[in-house]
Parts: structure tokens; sequence; C-alpha cells
């Protein structure tokens, strides 16, 4: 009876194991043949990038949908976004210069399309739009420096002091905080230069404000 009960459970542990083959079979499915491009494409420009919305192909074997693209001038970069979402975020640019994006569609194996150009013309990057909203004010024993930060970027607020005619690192400070107000210490009671710029996780860096 017991090498009956053993028998059985396994004939039910191949049986389920036969389903499991049985019901995804498209899932690996591929014909070799790249698959269609995307179409209906709708841009919107964002600070330091651009939101690309289109319609996908109708191929069964489409894996994901990528973008291509070179920033800054020699530097290639790759964005991915997979065939169950229906856009691609460039982020990252530090300049509102035109900028041309390839766009292909891969199949499982690996085999991509013909891409398609489009060119994105991206507003004004965070780290302006954060320089610009600096407000430096004195206080004891230093400064406070007071931050916009809208779109919650990573960013870097640096801190430059003129010392012996060389400019010097002060302090970097870290935050991707809306707003926000911070404090520059230990610095003596007598006139002094600084400098602040800001800087973000794509190295992109502002102008300096002196």
């Amino acid at each position: 009876m017991k090498n009956l009960i053993n028998l059985f459970l396994v004939y039910i542990g191949l049986t389920f194991i036969s389903s499991c083959k049985e019901e995804f079979p498209s899932s690996l499915k591929t014909d070799g043949n790249p698959p269609g491009q995307i179409s209906d494409i709708l841009i919107q420009n964002l600070n330091g990038g651009s939101l690309i919305r289109y319609k996908l192909p109708s191929d069964e074997d489409l894996l994901y949908v990528k973008a291509e693209y070179e920033y800054p001038k020699g530097t290639k970069r790759e964005v991915r976004s997979s065939l169950y979402v229906d856009s691609l975020k460039i982020e990252g640019i530090g300049s509102t210069q035109p900028l041309d994006i390839l766009i292909y569609t891969v199949s499982r194996s690996e085999i991509s399309s013909e891409p398609i150009k489009v060119t994105i013309n991206p507003l004004t990057p965070p780290i302006y739009l954060i320089k610009e909203s600096l407000d430096v004010m004195p206080d004891f024993g230093g400064f406070s420096i007071k931050y916009n930060n809208e779109s919650k970027q990573d960013i870097v607020i640096e801190i430059l002091k003129k010392i012996d005619n060389n400019w010097t690192n002060l302090e970097s400070y870290y935050t991707n905080s809306k707003t926000g107000l911070f404090a520059v210490r230990g610095q003596d009671a007598e006139l002094s230069d600084y400098a602040f710029y800001v800087r973000d996780k794509w190295k992109n860096k502002s102008r300096t404000n002196k």
C-alpha cells in the first residue's frame, strides 16, 4: 500500500509539471524577426529631460523598448522600458539644447527593430532652478542657506571659500528635500569671499554664484 501511495504522488507531481509546461507556451515564443516599431509618439519636455509616450507594436515576442542617446558629447547612454509600460523617461540632461534620441523595440531573442529618431528639447535643468533659489543669510558663526528643490532631485550644494587667493571646498550639503535650510558654522568674524554651485548625480554642475 505504501508503494502504491508513493507511485500515486509521483504521478500527481509529473502531471502538475506537465500542466505547468503547457500553461505558458507563448511566454518564450520567438520567430527570429525584429519586432515592429513604436508609433503615436508624444513628447513631454521636462526640466532636465523628457517623457516620451508611444504605442507598442503587437508582436508577441516583444520584450522591451530602449532609447539610445549621447550626452554629454562622447558619452553614450541607454534607457530601457518593459513591454508593460508605454513610455520612456530621459533624465539627467544638463542643458536646454535639442537632443536626438534613437528608440528601438527589442525581442526576446535580443533582436532590435530599426530605430526611430525623435528630438527632445529639455526645459531648464533642476540644478539651475535650485541654484537660483539659494538665499544666503548671515548667521551666528557663519551663515545659513535656504533652498527650493521642487522636483526633489538628489543634489549637492557645494560651498567654496577663497583662501590664500584659491577657491577651496568648504562644505558639501546633500539633499533631495523639496525645500530646506542649513547652516555653515565655524567661520571667523572677518570679511571673506564665498561661492556656491549645485551638482546632481549625473555630474551636471551649475554655474558658480559668488
